[in-house]
């Protein structure tokens, strides 16, 4: 859109300049202005979207960055768990679950314990960190669209 409103106002500035449509003096020097006016203000709005767009190219990166922190300590906390299940024996062998995190929450031993609090604590944050940066790649369509009619 704002690359359309570059187009129109230089043809419009060219139009006005190279053709003598008016003899009037003074609608052509608003033609001009205007046209002048209605290119630096989409040129602002270009840098504006390609700034942004300039952003959202690093967002990939720090969601992929976030998921692999999780995965570690995942695996972290899963150790812990299955190091905690060996310990307690068969009186713990009825909870089964996927989720590591899941079980952490079932067992008030490792639910009170430090570190497993710290990296809950990390867990939640490098999710909520995620969701925040979906939300802002969401955000980037509009600059697309503001830029090019683009998705």
């Amino acid at each position: 859109m704002l690359i359309l409103g570059i187009v129109i106002a230089i043809v419009i500035f060219v139009v006005v300049g190279i053709i003598d449509v008016c003899d009037d003096y003074d609608i052509q020097s608003i033609s001009a202005s205007g046209s002048l006016l209605l290119f630096g203000a989409c040129l602002i709005g270009m840098f504006i979207c390609f700034h942004q767009l300039g952003q959202a190219k690093i967002i990939d990166e720090k969601i992929i960055m976030y998921q692999e922190e999780n995965k570690q300590i995942e695996s972290q906390i899963d150790s812990l768990v299955k190091e905690y299940m060996q310990y307690e024996g068969n009186t713990l062998k009825e909870f089964a679950s996927d989720s590591s995190i899941t079980l952490v929450t079932i067992y008030p031993d490792l639910k009170s314990d430090e570190l497993v609090k710290n990296q809950i604590n990390t867990y939640t944050e490098n999710n909520n960190k995620i969701k925040e940066l979906k939300e802002s790649k969401l955000e980037y369509r509009l600059a697309k669209w503001w830029l090019y009619f683009g998705n």
